[in-house]
């Protein structure tokens, strides 16, 4: 019987339109998405190719997820759906076995999903025929790489879903409980997801994701490119356990489903039992009459549409599915509290805008109750039959539908109060108490309120339209998705983008700024447009039993009264007039540039002008300037003067003078001392050539003046101007004319230069290059320069830049600053303007300030010791501090980092004021302080050449000081924890080049290589040489350098020191660590131990060792090993934490070996590397513990 069932089933989906339309959905997006830019966001960009198995795997288990809004229209229904038409009564009294019905219907509903989700799978094969797709980009095809995916991850996840919305529509014959329970998946997934920044969570990670996502995601997460581009993603580790939990938990509801099912017509209960005993007795009843008002106009109408908002928005309340809705929110909130902004082992305080970027978690809930539920309310009487009632009684479309809008509104609003609630409660149970209600108001009821309210008019629409609900479910949810590739499909403005409204970044520093003015006009535009869409909906609802289309719009011009009139009229010209004003600010006041405009642009400076690169061109060696800033207006006014040298052998006929392309900057005059004829016809570069009267004969200097001015016009669409602004304005030397041919204009993607004819770029240039070693890293256009500034500012802020206070003064109702240095800096210095507060102290004759935002005191003592602690060692070991001061000077938030010039650092508000530091698992303000205070004597004593290899000299060894500072603060075991992280980095960082993994001696300012992968490096070889000998040849290093203009110099020139000080023994490492790039694979197979008579314990430690070497796509090949490893015992003291009882290198000559050690404490965990020194892509199972 259950065959008949299932081919009922079936056939009566063959008929549906429905299953043809999602077929067609799920195949159209598919093959959009694959074929578009789209595919670069799932990791086909870069080296690794659009169609490798890995970036297919990712780009299928994110697809399956989309599938799920299928599986609830499918599944949760079939049992459902005979409840809803009343035939259940045939179903039952037929001599049909319940398990006939049940399985029936479900692998009835089941196949005919498996079938709409193929779409997923020939759109993939169609995907690789298309003709605009470049054959450079894909590899040969395989259908492997399309169907493994599909079986592993699609066909599961279909069927954990399918099962979980199966049982929820027949158990509770209620469609919403299946949205709802569509929910708790979701959840899960972003439980899991929140989970993730913290490395010890990520197994539960993976295991509590529903979908496999977060599974995949970690099996692949440190594969090369060149794993990437071929290997599969195996069924085994994490994914075979999470798919094998996840059936396991399937067949559980199955079976559990069977057994509650009722296969009765009428379900008899205990309170049914009760309440039949007096079903005889008569009962007498008072009827009274109601007052009826039959009076119909404007007031009786608002009384109506009152009634009616607090009728469905109670309603609402009253839907157990809402409230599971809410609270699963909530939970997730809670959960995420627990671990606000944790990042790589930091974590930030919950200031108020901290918690509105959680608090932004519950926007999705928010946006399913807006979208499922607008379904509800609009068929919520034909969903009751009371339809035909409310249909015959006088009451107006309009006043139904907005009273149902109008109720769905104030759920919204309740709920965000109780956000705000939430908010503060978490604020207070962490200790936090400075509570910015305005903020919390300001934030969301502007832009989450309106978001929502966008989208709950638009679901309106869409749902009166089509006139089915789950279809106007689906749409509004593919509307919500394609938003967000439709920058990528060439509609980049955001007059197409629907409800994108950006409130930019919160800085406590300059609160939301000039954003505002832009969020406000957007918001206007789209509340017209969504106004109007509402209008339709009103005078196209449907009425009465007629429900066709074409119909109700036949009688819409009877329902279009004056005021709906009056109403649509006002919002197509409030649409129409924001989005002119819009368009003028964006497109006509500012330049709109489109992404491929853009590059197009790159593409031409390069082919115009990169003749000139290496034309010999005068240097700067003196710079003076005059800058007003006017913070109010986000402007500024500039006039300088360059004294400019010819350093080369050469006459120089022509300058060079290069300037930000930028509309609002605009060099007004550029003259010299002498006479200079101008060309004009490279200025849309910002290009300007000036052929001098007389040559600049070798040796012979000239003077420069030129005037500046930066004018905001208006406002513009994207990348909107964060340097200047009302209180933080921060920024370079880039504003200011430069000299010569500049490199960073150029297009750097080789897959974006190959279309425009292009040759592949090299990052930097080669050790040996003379342009390259007689240019340094830091400063454009000179080496090191005189340094004199004067800056005006509002009287209420504090202007800053590198330099001694000469003179401060007030003008005009104005502040102003002069600065002086007494010894030449590179070319690189910034100018900075905020109302600070200032901090101040002295170690040994240097002044120390701090200047910052008032509210942000919290971590000033970390950063102030780390001053003085960072002086203190790199003075004696590397050589004297060379200024009488140091600041540190907080900006906003727009940009996570410090910068060090010459003396002055400016420190980003968002990456150590705000941190937690007792929460975190090391002390952030305190290590970046230090690593700054390095590059006084890394970049402004010793300024390494532009070549390949420079970030060695300029971060790594930064790195490595500042660790020398922060490890004695933490114990062996504490500096675990951060290179634990900095290996992350480095592992993940790897899997998106773009270009080639190179060796340390050879990295091109790749940041995962000589920030993280160069941490690591230089702990280890400290560890290895002696931290004394790394100091030693710095020493050398930097006395071989030092304020050296005629050479800089390179990472040969520091490997050379290093291998001065490396015993013959460990000579090896040179290679290793910085020559080649090689990874150790460390594993402790086993641990035994033994009490010995003498009270001590033995431990017998079998591990294992491996030792690869990888070329630039990542492919590898093990070497042989010789090697001394570390090997580590630990325990734990009477608090429970871990200390080590024995560290001890070892030789490792094969691969595999066993150790006997005596420890007088006894043992909890022992291994190989135990403190992540090597660079192991498995550090897991280095250790093991000891039961």
């Amino acid at each position: 019987m259950w065959y008949e069932i299932l081919k009922f089933e079936l056939t009566y989906r063959r008929k549906r339109p429905a299953t043809y339309i999602y077929f067609f959905l799920v195949f159209a997006i598919t093959l959009l998405l694959l074929s578009t830019n789209s595919i670069g966001r799932m990791g086909g960009e870069g080296l690794v190719k659009e169609n490798a198995p890995f970036v297919i795997a990712l780009f299928t288990s994110k697809v399956s997820l989309i599938l799920t809004l299928l599986v609830s229209a499918i599944m949760g229904v079939p049992v459902l759906r005979d409840f809803e038409q009343g035939t259940e009564s045939i179903m039952f009294v037929n001599p049909i076995r319940k398990i006939d019905y049940l399985l029936g219907r479900f692998l009835g509903s089941f196949i005919v999903l498996v079938l709409i989700a193929s779409g997923v799978l020939f759109a993939g094969l169609i995907s690789e025929l298309l003709p605009w797709r470049s054959d450079e980009n894909l590899l040969p095809f395989s259908f492997t790489t399309y169907f493994q995916p599909f079986v592993t991850i699609v066909l599961p996840n279909l069927f954990i879903s399918a099962t979980i919305f199966f049982a929820g529509g027949t158990l509770s014959k209620k469609s919403i409980v299946v949205y709802t329970q569509g929910l708790i998946l979701f959840v899960l997934l972003l439980i899991a997801q929140s989970l993730l920044p913290k490395i010890d969570n990520r197994t539960i990670a993976s295991l509590i994701d529903p979908f496999a996502n977060i599974a995949v995601k970690l099996k692949t997460m440190y594969w090369s490119v060149s794993e990437r581009n071929s290997l599969i993603v195996s069924l085994d580790g994490l994914f075979l356990v999470n798919r094998l939990a996840w059936l396991a938990i399937a067949l559980a509801i199955a079976t559990y489903t069977y057994k509650k099912f009722s296969f009765n017509i009428v379900e008899v209960s205990k309170k049914g039992k009760k309440e039949s005993k007096n079903i005889n007795e008569a009962t007498h009843i008072e009827i009274v009459t109601p007052n009826v008002d039959t009076f119909f106009n404007c007031k009786s109408n608002l009384i109506r549409l009152i009634h009616l908002s607090v009728f469905y928005a109670k309603s609402l309340f009253r839907e157990g599915s809402f409230l599971a809705i809410v609270l699963a929110g909530v939970a997730l909130l809670v959960i995420s509290s627990f671990e606000i902004g944790f990042v790589y082992g930091h974590v930030v305080l919950p200031t108020t805008y901290n918690m509105l970027e959680m608090l932004r978690l519950f926007e999705l809930f928010l946006m399913i109750i807006v979208i499922f539920f607008t379904g509800e309310l609009v068929w919520k009487e034909r969903g009751i039959k009371f339809s035909p009632i409310l249909d015959s009684s006088p009451i107006p479309d309009s006043i139904i539908l907005a009273g149902k809008f109008i109720g769905l509104t104030i759920t919204i609003i309740i709920l965000l109060l109780g956000l705000i609630l939430l908010g503060v409660v978490i604020q207070v149970t962490n200790g936090y108490f400075d509570i910015e209600l305005g903020l919390y108001l300001k934030t969301l009821f502007t832009k989450t309120f309106l978001f929502v309210l966008f989208y709950a008019l638009l679901a309106f629409f869409i749902q009166v339209i089509v006139n089915q609900k789950y279809l106007g479910i689906i749409l509004v949810i593919l509307i919500s998705t394609l938003v967000d590739f439709i920058s990528e499909w060439g509609l980049e403005h955001s007059l197409f983008r629907f409800a994108d409204v950006q409130m930019g970044i919160y800085s406590d520093m300059n609160k939301y700024g000039h954003y505002l003015e832009l969020f406000t006009w957007e918001n206007l535009y789209w509340f017209g447009f969504t106004s109007l869409l509402f209008i339709f909906a009103i005078i196209l609802s449907v009425r009465g039993t007629d429900s066709l289309l074409k119909n109700r719009f036949t009688l819409s011009k009877h329902r279009l009264t004056r005021p709906l009139m009056v109403l649509s009229s006002s919002s197509f010209l409030l649409f129409a007039f924001t989005g002119s004003v819009i368009y003028y600010n964006t497109n006509v006041m500012n330049e709109f540039i489109p992404e491929k405009k853009e590059e197009r642009m790159q593409a031409d400076y390069e082919k115009t002008l990169k003749k000139f690169e290496y034309s010999p061109q005068p240097s700067i060696t003196r710079v003076k300037l005059n800058v007003e800033i006017y913070p109010e207006s986000r402007d500024f006014d500039a006039n300088g003067q360059y004294i400019i040298q010819n350093k080369t052998g050469n006459p120089i006929d022509e300058i060079y003078i290069q300037q930000l392309n930028d509309k609002q900057l605009k060099v007004s005059q550029i003259s010299f001392g002498c006479e200079a004829q101008r060309n004009s016809e490279y200025e849309g570069h910002g290009f300007h050539i000036f052929k001098l009267g007389k040559s600049l004969q070798p040796g012979d200097s000239l003077t420069m003046n030129f005037e500046v001015k930066f004018r905001m016009k208006g406002f513009v669409d994207k990348n909107s101007n964060t340097d200047l602004v009302y209180n933080g304005t921060f920024f370079n030397q880039y504003y200011f004319p430069n000299i010569g041919y500049n490199r960073l204009f150029e297009l750097d993607d080789d897959k974006k230069r190959d279309k425009h004819g292009l040759k592949p770029r090299e990052r930097m240039l080669e050790r040996s290059d003379p342009h390259g070693y007689s240019t340094p890293s830091f400063g454009l256009s000179a080496s090191k320069i005189d340094f004199e500034i004067t800056i005006g500012t509002s009287n209420d802020q504090i202007a800053i830049s590198p330099g001694y206070l000469v003179k401060s003064w007030e003008e005009n109702g104005r502040n102003y600053f002069h600065y002086r240095m007494d010894s030449p800096i590179l070319n690189f210095y910034s100018i900075l303007s905020a109302r600070y507060e200032v901090v101040r102290d002295t170690w040994n004759g240097v002044n120390l300030e701090i200047y910052y935002h008032k509210e942000h005191s919290y971590n000033l003592d970390r950063m102030m010791t780390s001053m003085k602690e960072s002086l203190k060692y790199y003075s004696k070991e590397f050589g004297p501090y060379q200024y009488q001061q140091l600041r540190i000077v907080e900006f906003p938030r727009y940009q996570v980092f410090a910068q060090s010039f010459a003396n002055t650092i400016p420190f980003s508000e968002g990456i150590g004021f705000v941190m937690d530091v007792n929460r975190s698992e090391y002390d952030t303000p305190f290590f970046v302080t230090a690593h700054e205070v390095a590059h006084q004597w890394w970049a402004h004593q010793v300024c390494e050449a532009n070549t390949k290899g420079a970030t060695l000299l300029g971060e790594a060894v930064t790195q490595y000081s500042a660790m020398m500072i922060m490890k004695r603060h933490y114990p062996e075991t504490g500096m675990r924890s951060f290179l634990k992280y900095e290996l992350d980095k480095y592992l993940t960082g790897r899997t998106t080049e773009t270009k080639k993994e190179l060796p340390l001696a050879d990295v091109e300012n790749q940041m995962y290589i000589h920030y993280n992968k160069g941490a690591i490096i230089m702990y280890a070889f400290q560890d290895y040489i002696g931290e004394d000998s790394v100091n030693a040849a710095l020493r050398r290093y930097i006395a071989d350098w030092k304020d050296r203009e005629d050479r800089f110099p390179s990472s040969d020139d520091l490997l050379k020191r290093f291998d001065e000080v490396t015993p013959d023994s460990l000579k090896y490492l040179i290679e290793d660590f910085f020559q080649t790039i090689t990874f150790y694979e460390c594993k402790t197979e086993d641990v035994e131990v033994t009490k010995t008579s003498n009270g001590n314990y033995k431990i017998d430690l079998a591990v294992n060792f491996q030792k690869f070497r990888a070329d630039s796509l990542g492919n590898e090949v093990e070497i042989p090993a010789n090697d001394w490893i570390d090997i580590g015992v630990f325990t734990k003291d009477e608090h429970g934490t871990e200390k080590l009882l024995y560290l001890k290198k070892h030789k490792m000559d094969r691969n595999a070996k066993t150790f006997t050690i005596e420890v007088s404490s006894l043992p909890c965990s022992a291994g190989i590397d135990p403190l992540c020194k090597m660079i192991d892509k498995h550090p897991k199972d280095n250790i093991k513990s000891i039961i």
